[in-house]
């Protein structure tokens, strides 16, 4: 995931505005920089690369934030933050901020946080220029946590040519990042060293503009839940009115609509204070498939065809922005037998270990040997959203009720017994799994056993993580 900034620099600006109250009265100091100080080379910044995790569930990555959790049993997580790097600077460079917060619940962790400069060009006041903890095992039940900050200046190489590209990466020990690039220029173009005149904030200033990155094709049930995000330029930057997005239809803190369409972490306000250029706002969305299930999706069920989610974005003293997330919401499958879906091993999170096999000929949930293909299933579709749990290992069995007890077989393709609904819990991290036939049943591991039952809201044992 990328995206890009404008070509501009910034115009010059004032650098500093001081409030005193004196006397009763207020003063007011405006210092303005003098064109004298700037020295090149003179950067600007023209593109923020994050990486991207893709599927791994644990990693989160965003510019100025990084996270990773225990994505299965929640044993430990840390977050990396920092303040984003100026979209221009002289040659007197920048000073960046960074923190690592690691936390055990209850396994230990080392995380850390550090710069570096893979095309080279950019140097450090601090050697290593990153902060590391290193939380030890706490007691079952309980926590430990620790953190450390580090505060790195960073200067541009004197030497740098004319026209040519650098890049700064942040990032986390053993794992993802941000990667800054910048072009290199000779002469200040304005946005390097400051100078005279100018209004302040430059280009980034109005009108509020948004453009939508998201898949417009959602199906009924899937999961993972569509990864979206707003990007938003022209906010004003100097200033306390934050960017709010506003999601009028809304029916709940859930963000369900009535079209059964669910929007999650959109709708909210966010200070621009350690904003850069485009700033990327994300968000999930997910169609809810049937009443009374799913992640709170209560009564609204998506069915197939057109849907929108009206959104309003707004900052004081700017015309709001009024857009719609369009959607076709498709059911894919077939009523036919033969379809295959992709291929997952089934873990238990309540078992450390445990995986759904067909190993003996019944279906259970055991320690599996890494070669067992009893332990591979196909997720195949269903219209409706509904899948069935195909063996790998036998392909004409699959997993159903159709007796009243958990089996695998063969099966026709009319049996609700052998189709299930997954349902996100866990924050989108597992899926439970859900008979169309026995609507009120789940597969669990609740007595030590596999089984198929009604569950608790906060059984764990429900709970099944997918490794593909």
């Amino acid at each position: 995931m990328r995206w890009r900034l404008g070509e501009a620099g910034l115009a010059p600006a004032v650098l500093s505005f001081f409030l005193a109250m004196m006397m009763g009265g207020l003063a007011v100091l405006f210092v303005f920089a003098g064109s004298a100080s700037a020295q090149g080379p003179y950067l600007e910044m023209i593109e923020i690369v994050p990486d991207d995790p893709g599927n791994d569930p644990r990693w989160g990555v965003a510019d100025g934030h990084i996270s990773i959790e225990d994505a299965q049993y929640k044993t430990y997580q840390a977050d990396y933050t920092w303040t984003p790097p100026p979209r221009t600077s002289d040659g007197a460079g920048f000073t960046v901020n960074m923190t690592i917060e690691g936390k055990a619940t209850p396994n230990r962790i080392y995380a850390g946080i550090g710069m570096n400069s893979p095309t080279g060009g950019f140097e450090f006041d601090k050697d290593p220029a990153s902060a590391d903890v290193s939380v030890p095992d706490a007691q079952q039940g309980g926590s430990e946590s620790r953190t450390n900050s580090i505060s790195v200046h960073v200067t541009p190489s004197p030497t740098l040519a004319d026209g040519s590209t650098i890049e700064l990466r942040i990032g986390a020990f053993y794992g993802y990042g941000v990667t800054y690039r910048y072009r290199v220029s000779a002469t200040d173009t304005g946005g390097g060293g400051g100078g005279g005149g100018g209004g302040g904030g430059g280009p980034d200033e109005g009108p509020l503009m948004v453009t939508v990155d998201c898949p417009t094709e959602i199906v009924i049930g899937q999961l993972p839940s569509l990864n979206c995000h707003l990007l938003i330029s022209g906010y004003r930057r100097n200033t306390a009115d934050p960017v709010e997005v506003l999601v009028p239809n809304m029916l709940d803190q859930f963000g369900n609509h009535a079209n059964g369409i669910q929007v999650v972490d959109l709708d909210g306000a966010q200070d621009v204070f350690n904003w850069v250029g485009t700033y990327s706002w994300g968000f999930f969305v997910y169609a809810c498939q049937a009443p009374n299930i799913g992640a709170n999706c209560y009564n609204n069920v998506a069915v197939p065809g057109p849907a929108s989610i009206p959104v309003i974005v707004q900052q004081k003293g700017l015309q709001p922005v009024n857009l719609l997330l369009n959607f076709n919401v498709v059911g894919k499958g077939g009523g036919q037998l033969g379809g295959v879906g992709q291929e997952v091993r089934i873990g238990s999170r309540w078992i450390a270990s445990a995986f759904l096999n067909n190993e003996t000929g019944q279906p259970t949930s055991t320690t599996i040997l890494l070669d067992w293909l009893s332990a591979r299933w196909t997720l195949d579709p269903v219209e409706g959203g509904y899948v069935r749990i195909h063996s790998v290992w036998k392909p004409d069995e699959y997993l159903h009720v159709e007796n009243g007890y958990l089996a695998v077989g063969p099966i026709q393709p009319e049996w609700q017994s052998a189709m299930w609904q997954m349902e996100p819990s866990g924050g989108g991290y597992y899926v439970r799994f859900r008979n169309v036939w026995q609507a009120d049943a789940y597969l669990n591991v609740e007595s030590g056993a596999l089984a198929i039952s009604p569950i608790g809201q906060d059984w764990l044992s429900a709970d099944w993580w997918l490794l593909r």
